[in-house]
């Protein structure tokens, strides 16, 4: 078995979407850092196809307004974010404000799909 979880798998798959990489090595480590391991793992360009239109969508579908740098969010989208963010963590709506304005500032937006990266 290659990847730990599914998680990690997605995670390779996006480096090889975001770099348009063929191949792409996974090292595994262990707590001191040292390599135990490592595989690697090719993808081809109908994989990555894929992949990009799924980010394509999900980006449409969902992420549109974080890259819209027009600056704030509609209030009923912000109150939905936060209730939806709620159960993971506690952030209060002027640290989302806050945390967005930084993340837009230091993101690459210009790309839509590939700001994703």
């Amino acid at each position: 078995r290659r990847f730990r979880d599914q998680h990690e798998a997605v995670q390779v798959l996006h480096h090889a979407y975001c770099y348009d990489l063929e191949h792409v090595l996974l090292l595994a480590g262990d707590r001191g850092a040292n390599i135990i391991s490592g595989t690697w793992i090719r993808f081809n360009s109908d994989m990555k196809e894929l992949y990009g239109s799924i980010l394509d969508t999900v980006y449409g579908l969902c992420l549109i307004w974080a890259y819209d740098e027009s600056g704030a969010l509609p209030d009923e989208l912000l109150d939905e974010v936060l209730t939806a963010a709620a159960s993971k963590t506690r952030v209060t709506r002027e640290e989302f404000e806050m945390n967005l304005k930084v993340w837009r500032e230091t993101s690459n937006s210009s790309h839509h799909s590939q700001g994703v990266c």
